[in-house]
């Protein structure tokens, strides 16, 4: 495989992914990926990137619960 972004090699590893977003910071680390060798970058196969989705999706319906709970 190769990158994308680069077209360096990409090798099997794990990686951390970071998200900042309407109020929170996600820090997901030790996630399966395959990250290119020449400039860093991870990329993620379909289930986790799926997983990754759903966790910000409901993180995400949790701090807008949080948010309407502190205008009370």
């Amino acid at each position: 495989m190769r990158c994308a972004q680069c077209d360096g090699p990409l090798e099997r590893s794990t990686s951390d992914y970071t998200v900042e977003r309407g109020g929170y910071r996600l820090v997901l680390t030790d996630i399966p990926s395959w990250v290119c060798q020449r400039c860093g970058r991870a990329v993620y196969d379909d289930d986790q990137s799926e997983t990754i989705t759903y966790v910000i999706r409901t993180l995400d319906a949790a701090a807008q619960r949080l948010r309407f709970l502190h205008r009370g």
